[in-house]
């Protein structure tokens, strides 16, 4: 990609890609707003440059369905009416199914993690 090796991942997904389901929040990588998936595991992509991802896969709110069919954490989001204003939803949502994948009963302490 023709970008600065330090342009943080965010703003490479949401300028150069226009994928713009991955939000900004705090830019510190705290509030989890720009939560995006680095091979399966959860990462704060405002905190990311994007040379530490070549050759990675990458998976943002957008990718997280398959097609028509919603990801199981997108469904029980919908089913039992979680969202609220839905700006802070796509890192939730990225955050929640990166731990459901390699901990399908995760205690309170993992939830907390």
């Amino acid at each position: 990609v023709n970008v600065d090796a330090d342009t943080p991942l965010l703003w490479f997904i949401r300028d150069t890609l226009e994928m713009t389901g991955t939000k900004f929040g705090c830019g510190m990588g705290l509030c989890g707003a720009c939560t995006v998936h680095l091979n399966g595991q959860a990462v704060r992509s405002c905190i990311t440059p994007v040379s530490a991802v070549e050759g990675q896969q990458i998976t943002t709110i957008e990718g997280l369905s398959d097609g028509e069919s919603l990801h199981p954490v997108q469904s029980a989001w919908v089913k039992h009416n979680v969202p609220q204003c839905g700006y802070c939803q796509p890192g939730q949502i990225m955050s929640a199914s990166a731990l459901l994948a390699g901990n399908s009963n995760p205690s309170d302490d993992d939830i907390d993690v």
